[in-house]
């Protein structure tokens, strides 16, 4: 049983304030936030957090301005549980909702406002530990405090998979880096998509070609080698680890601009695949200064969507992900735990050629 007072306080604050509503001790709207604080003697900032949380219960409305917060018409009908019976699902990520890629922000958008609409409690959460895969305090905190949810663990690193594993956490993985492991997971098979992305290169004529990863283990980087050799090896091109799969020590912009000096001034590639989405703008500054050009000189990929690609020109070439497929198979299995879903389902991405890669000229192949 959870002990009330590891219970956030943001969150014992909504529960507290639903039940009121619940009970009709507000029909229209809220009292303000000084009056609300002062009732129930918390900071401004721990009411901001539970009218959060109840606008993502459904309980109430999304603020207008500095208008009060009214309450949701259509509660009666959504026939909201109480609290305590109320099913919870934890977002757990490595990255504030915001500064997540397109793709799963949309996947997660689409995700809350179902189970918001079923009056499900939501909740997510994001930090270091997440992000470098070690498990710590504020990960061990939240699994005392959420001991009944299911949780969906946005790209998780094996280390994140494997110690809930291990707890025997009811979780979903959207992506990440499972390796041997076999929890459920939805995603497109990483290593597979940088392959594919190569293997259109090698079709069009392209056999210098290099891939900028960063934020992989080196589990992932070593499945991502793999993957990689073998497409390689299947066009006869021999895999050199540091020119094919080249070392980026840092995810900054400096680090990036020395991996593709020392490429260029050794064997200029007729081909990049990004990895990220600030890859772009490094990379297209970087051929700007140099004079090359995209895509005559070099074709270029970036492997995920990305927001606002049509104001680069030439308009990137990148894979569009199956958004609502994503969305049914965790909806279902968040719903419907525990599931026959215990493996990986891979789902399959189709490249959008943009204008950024073309055909290698033989003057450029033998340059």
């Amino acid at each position: 049983m959870k002990s009330p007072d590891r219970i956030p306080l943001g969150r014992r604050t909504a529960d507290i304030l639903e039940q009121e509503i619940l009970n009709q001790r507000w029909t229209k709207q809220l009292p303000g936030y000084r009056e609300l604080c002062a009732r129930m003697g918390v900071s401004r900032r721990t009411m901001e957090t539970a009218l959060q949380i109840l606008t993502r219960r459904a309980i109430i409305l999304p603020a207008e301005g500095k208008k009060a917060r009214l309450i949701n018409p259509d509660l009666a009908k959504l026939n909201a549980p109480s609290p305590s019976e109320r099913k919870s699902l934890l977002i757990y990520s490595p990255k504030a909702l915001q500064d997540l890629d397109v793709v799963v922000r949309k996947i997660l958008e689409k995700v809350t406002q179902r189970f918001n609409k079923k009056g499900w409690s939501i909740e997510f959460h994001h930090n270091s530990e997440f992000a470098k895969g070690k498990p710590g305090l504020i990960t061990e905190r939240l699994q005392r405090d959420c001991p009944n949810h299911r949780w969906i663990l946005i790209l998780p690193k094996y280390e994140m998979i494997q110690w809930c594993m291990e707890k025997q956490l009811r979780i979903i993985c959207l992506g990440g880096e499972p390796v041997e492991l076999s929890p459920p997971l939805v995603a497109v098979c990483y290593s597979s998509l940088l392959s594919s992305a190569a293997d259109n290169l090698i079709k069009i004529g392209h056999r210098r070609l290099s891939i900028l990863l960063t934020n992989t283990s080196n589990k992932g980087r070593d499945k991502i080698a793999n993957h990689l050799k073998s497409t390689l090896t299947k066009h006869k091109i021999h895999f050199h680890s540091n020119y094919h799969l080249p070392h980026i020590e840092h995810d900054n912009v400096q680090s990036h601009w020395e991996c593709l000096s020392k490429l260029f001034a050794v064997s200029p590639p007729t081909a990049l695949i990004a990895t990220e989405p600030q890859q772009i703008s490094t990379v297209y500054s970087f051929c700007m200064s140099k004079g090359i050009r995209i895509p005559q000189d070099l074709s270029f990929i970036i492997v995920k969507e990305c927001d606002n690609l049509s104001w680069f020109c030439p308009t990137p070439a990148h894979y569009i992900f199956p958004v609502a497929e994503f969305v049914r198979q965790i909806c279902q299995w968040v719903e419907n735990y525990p599931t026959n879903i215990s493996s990986h389902n891979l789902l399959e991405a189709k490249l959008e050629p943009g204008s950024s890669i073309a055909p290698i000229s033989s003057a450029l192949q033998n340059k």
